[in-house]
């Protein structure tokens, strides 16, 4: 290389430190509208298929990813529709991972033709991540489809931005900061709303990226099952036009009479039945008004149901393995026990929140048991 060749890479190198500054995400940001998205398209998801998935489109500023916006992808994109088979079929890793990189591709096609469209429209086009969404972490969790999905991101299997053709690439030296976010659709029959933001950890991705997964490399990676994910703390915030929208939403007026007279005109304002919150209410009330005791209580027992099936699961999972102990199987098991262990925290969380419910209807805050 010519000494002219070299001064221009590190030009180069030095003007992409300044813009692009390599701080690792921290937080993320999710705007209200997003959320609503991803919550829309979870409740339209047909039982039984491949994980609901989406792009996640915004921009990250320092240690903050901010999700501004987003868009559903196809059932058979990110993740393969032949996930709930490759469940059964151990011992076809070539075939499970055939199927995943055919879901990553089909979802960088599809994304290439999104973006173009979307940047016409003058909206955010910078894809930082994806969504997919749960049940009590059961499918995208324990089948080790969330842990595919993220480590073929982070490893450049992902589309960069509009300004560039999008393709599976290799990965190169500066880390994604791209994150996957899993909302939990157990969570809103208990009153809440569980969206939870995930990276890989760079013990993972190094054991991923080695192409070794066999005890001894994990042992040098000192890769455990409680830190293959590393979660981030995620908040929504809501937007001016969203705000505008909500302030609109009042109560009805009870003296305006239900169904106009004919015989009496009709002012313009008072011809339709103003809008309410009930569309928008939760399955459980708010803290001024909890709900009933069998409800806390039934939607404890229907975590723990899932937890239980997602430890059956595995069990029968290792039952058919048998004696096959081959090198490719370890990072399963890894992922297997880390599903476990996030089964059990699930059961601890929503039992924390369902006592304190419970207490507070014994407190007697205008609930009926």
């Amino acid at each position: 290389m010519t000494s002219k060749a070299a001064a221009a890479e590190a030009t180069k190198t030095v003007v992409t430190d300044i813009f692009e500054p390599d701080v690792p995400v921290e937080r993320v940001e999710l705007d209200a509208l997003v959320a609503l998205k991803i919550i829309r398209h979870a409740r339209s998801a047909v039982a039984g298929a491949a994980p609901i998935a989406g792009q996640l489109l915004g921009i990250d500023t320092a240690s903050l990813l901010t999700v501004s916006d987003t868009f559903a992808l196809p059932g058979d994109h990110l993740f393969p529709s032949s996930l709930s088979t490759l469940d059964q079929q151990y011992d076809a890793y070539k075939k499970r991972t055939d199927d995943f990189d055919g879901a990553a591709a089909r979802a960088v096609s599809y994304t290439n033709q999104m973006l173009p469209r979307l940047e016409s429209l003058h909206a955010d086009v910078n894809v930082v991540g994806f969504y997919t969404s749960t049940s009590n972490g059961q499918t995208v969790t324990s089948s080790g489809a969330l842990v595919e999905a993220l480590a073929r991101w982070q490893a450049g299997f992902h589309a960069p931005t509009s300004g560039k053709r999008l393709a599976i690439r290799p990965t190169d030296n500066r880390p994604k900061k791209g994150v996957a976010l899993v909302f939990d659709s157990s969570s809103v029959h208990a009153g809440t709303i569980s969206i939870r933001a995930f990276r890989l950890t760079d013990a993972y991705l190094n054991t991923y990226k080695s192409g070794k997964s066999d005890a001894q490399s994990l042992s040098e990676h000192a890769l455990l099952p409680t830190n293959v994910l590393r979660e981030y703390p995620v908040t929504i915030t809501r937007t001016a036009l969203l705000t505008a929208f909500l302030s609109t939403l009042v109560a009805p007026d009870a003296t305006r009479s239900a169904v106009p007279s004919l015989n009496a005109p009709q002012a313009r304002d008072t011809a339709l039945p103003a809008p309410t919150f009930a569309a928008l209410a939760l399955p459980a009330p708010s803290s001024t008004q909890p709900a009933s005791l069998t409800q806390p209580l039934s939607a404890l027992v229907a975590s723990f149901e899932k937890s239980v099936g997602v430890m059956n699961n595995l069990n029968r999972k290792w039952e058919r393995r048998g004696g096959n102990r081959a090198q490719e199987t370890y990072l399963d098991a890894l992922k297997d026990l880390a599903a476990a262990d996030g089964a059990a925290t699930a059961v601890a969380d929503q039992t924390q929140l369902d006592l304190v419910r419970a207490y507070g209807i014994k407190a007697g805050f205008g609930a009926s048991a």
